[in-house]
């Protein structure tokens, strides 16, 4: 697979709209049991599956599987109550271990905490503004071997750091030039309703920005947020398995802006449904020649 070193925008992986549930429940009406995967353009090649275990009421496992049909990366959710507390992920490829922990005051989530190997590497801290997260701050700590913060590709939290922007020579300069260590990336997000309907991202006056426009049937993944944040397929956080995961509809359109850059990228997402869910779902990136396709399987 291809890395796309576009705006990434994983950091929509950690929201929980009120609008679905409170923070940390995932319930949705209908229950997905099994995602397709599959692409052709530079964006994504090949297939993969994901296969979803519930017991009842709660999602239990993610079990990622490419061929052979093995079990690649496996996500194990605990829960406090109805609440999630704690996402668990293996990599068996490369016997990675990563732990993510959630912090919530009152029934808002207010922090998420991620280690690797039992080593706090990570930080997300949540503003909530009318019941809706309109802030996150995303810190990166010193590492116990005395260097600066990381902004490795593949772990929960780092990944949430725009595949484009870890590249960038300016942001390497800044964190080279960085006196504390902590490096602090600030993403503002506006609603319209119960949608998002814009993020900005600002690293040290680099800044993005990403737009969004949704169709009116119901959205499964809704709710599901924080459970996603260990998400590690950063190559598709332009083909929609970033983006369902907080609104209450289903993306159509999505337009992202380089500010600094000038530069701007936009992708379409058509969908067939039965009733008000869908079951598939066809992404284009307008530079990218292929396509990719979703096909959503449910247990009701």
């Amino acid at each position: 697979m291809k890395r796309t070193l576009l705006i990434a925008t994983a950091a929509l992986l950690l929201l929980a709209a009120s609008s679905c549930q409170k923070d940390g429940v995932y319930n949705p009406k209908k229950k997905i049991s099994k995602i397709v995967y599959s692409g052709e353009g530079l964006s994504m090649q090949g297939s993969y599956r994901e296969l979803w275990k519930w017991d009842g009421n709660k999602l239990v496992s993610r079990a990622i599987l490419y061929c052979p049909p093995d079990t690649t990366y496996l996500y194990t959710y605990s829960y406090d109550g109805k609440r999630l507390a704690s996402i668990i992920y293996k990599d068996f490829l490369n016997d990675h271990y990563c732990k993510t922990d959630f912090t919530y005051d009152g029934k808002y989530l207010q922090q998420a905490d991620y280690y690797v190997r039992g080593i706090l590497r990570s930080t997300a801290k949540f503003t909530q503004t009318d019941g809706k997260i309109t802030a996150i701050d995303f810190i990166y700590l010193n590492l116990p071997d005395g260097s600066k913060g990381s902004f490795d590709n593949n772990l929960m939290l780092d990944m949430l750091m725009p595949l484009d922007l870890q590249q960038n020579e300016a942001c390497q300069q800044l964190k080279a030039n960085s006196k504390s260590g902590e490096l602090i990336f600030k993403v503002s997000i506006t609603w319209d309703g119960n949608n998002i309907s814009k993020m900005v991202w600002d690293y040290d006056g680099y800044i993005k920005t990403n737009e969004f426009t949704y169709d009116n049937k119901r959205n499964p993944f809704c709710g599901l947020g924080v459970s996603w944040l260990n998400d590690l397929n950063e190559d598709y956080y332009l083909l929609g398995s970033t983006f369902k995961v907080f609104d209450k509809n289903n993306i159509l359109a999505s337009k992202y802006q380089d500010i600094n850059r000038n530069t701007t990228e936009s992708v379409t997402y058509t969908y067939t449904y039965k009733g008000d869910y869908p079951t598939s779902c066809i992404v284009k990136i307008a530079s990218d020649s292929g396509t990719t396709s979703y096909e959503y399987e449910y247990l009701n």
